[in-house]
């Protein structure tokens, strides 16, 4: 996922994630790919202190006709390949006008509200 993220950064896309750096046993790996995230371009906020944030959501915003378009993946995963083969995660992938309405505001809002630039 990181990678991909990345990549979406360095080919001119805006991209921005939401990361809480407080994970049981990651930290480490959560302020290094914050960093490397950082690096390549993407806007990273760092959530807010004393908030767990245990949800996952992509959006990617794309202009298709004469609008746009919002896919939507929410998902109770972590995006690792290797704790998904220990626990059961449920993930929903649509591209519904009324929930992508939905999830925009939150990113936007989040980033207003809790935009900490640098680690």
């Amino acid at each position: 996922m990181i990678d991909a993220l990345i990549e979406a950064a360095e080919h001119g896309k805006e991209v921005a994630v939401l990361m809480e750096l407080k994970a049981r046993f990651d930290e480490e790996s959560n302020i290094g790919w914050a960093r490397m995230l950082e690096h390549a371009g993407v806007h990273v906020v760092y959530g807010v202190a004393g908030l767990k944030t245990h949800c996952k959501i992509i959006m990617v915003v794309r202009q298709e006709g004469e609008g746009i378009r919002r896919y939507i993946h929410l998902s109770t995963g972590n995006y690792n390949a290797v704790t998904s083969l220990i626990y059961e995660d449920i993930g929903m992938f649509t591209c519904d006008e009324a929930i992508g309405r939905g999830r925009h505001q939150p990113v936007q809002l989040s980033d207003r509200l809790f935009h900490q630039p640098g680690l």
